[in-house]
């Protein structure tokens, strides 16, 4: 229910961005002036709406590049709930969250270095 009523909200969001042209500009940013990790995802999923690879690789390349592992993932998920009833996830799964925090957090400040 609150995976749905999320994805709701973020089709919802890019209505609004693509309607009206505004959107929420990225709090890390507004206080530092730098990239957070995740800046650029709204105009990467934009991009690919338009069927623009190369925007939406350079709105966010590392999210870009990730994002079939990421669907990949959810898929996975949602087909343990539905078979469990709960999410069973384990120990390679904890590792590789972990390991994807620390990737995104070299990429932001790469990001802001480059």
């Amino acid at each position: 229910m609150g995976a749905a009523a999320l994805c709701a909200a973020g089709a919802l969001y890019v209505v609004v961005i693509h309607s009206f042209g505004i959107g929420i500009r990225c709090p890390f940013e507004r206080i530092t002036g730098l990239s957070c990790p995740g800046c650029g995802v709204s105009g990467m999923f934009l991009c690919l709406l338009h069927g623009d690879l190369s925007g939406a690789f350079h709105s966010n390349p590392l999210t870009f590049c990730l994002l079939p592992g990421f669907l990949g993932l959810g898929i996975w998920l949602t087909r343990q709930y539905l078979r469990f009833g709960y999410l069973k996830t384990g120990r390679y799964l904890d590792i590789a969250l972990i390991l994807l925090i620390g990737v995104y957090l070299v990429f932001g400040v790469w990001r802001n270095l480059a």
